[in-house]
């Protein structure tokens, strides 16, 4: 069986990722549960055209959720799993302190993994389906759900 590959993002100069990484310090966000997932939305296209260039993937527009005439359309490029951790260590060096707190912790989740096996799909699927607690303050949620679950499956 052969080993299933990801698509790799393209690797831009230095100051190309210093113009992603202000880009996304401005305008992007950073998401860890249950898998990486980094997005940047914002109204010009074109800037968000660029950004998906660079970075050698797809952008889209964003489904609005209102019918107000007045408000622009959205544009979104978004990156998940190991593309987002790629995408993360690629402009780190360029990011502000809280934004690259989160970016540490993301990348602190998904170092020692071996990403793309069936072992970390398994892993994803079991927290997924509430088996497994997820790490940090989630955690206590987590049990929460469970033990009330477990309560109200005995009452």
């Amino acid at each position: 069986m052969g080993r299933l590959e990801f698509a790799q993002l393209k690797t831009p100069c230095d100051l190309e990722r210093a113009w992603i990484a202000g880009i996304f310090e401005g305008e992007g966000t950073i998401q860890a549960s249950p898998s990486a997932q980094v997005a940047v939305k914002m109204t010009d296209e074109d800037i968000v055209g660029r950004l998906a260039s660079l970075l050698g993937c797809e952008y889209a527009p964003v489904k609005a959720y209102h019918d107000n005439p007045v408000r622009k359309p959205q544009w979104r490029v978004r990156l998940c799993g190991v593309r987002a951790v790629q995408f993360l260590k690629l402009v780190r060096p360029w990011l502000g302190r809280r934004r690259g707190k989160r970016a540490d912790e993301v990348l602190a989740r998904w170092d020692g993994r071996t990403l793309g096996t069936p072992l970390l799909r398994a892993h994803l699927s079991e927290v997924h389906r509430g088996r497994k607690m997820p790490a940090g303050h989630g955690a206590r949620v987590w049990a929460a759900r469970r033990r009330n679950a477990t309560l109200h499956a005995t009452a």
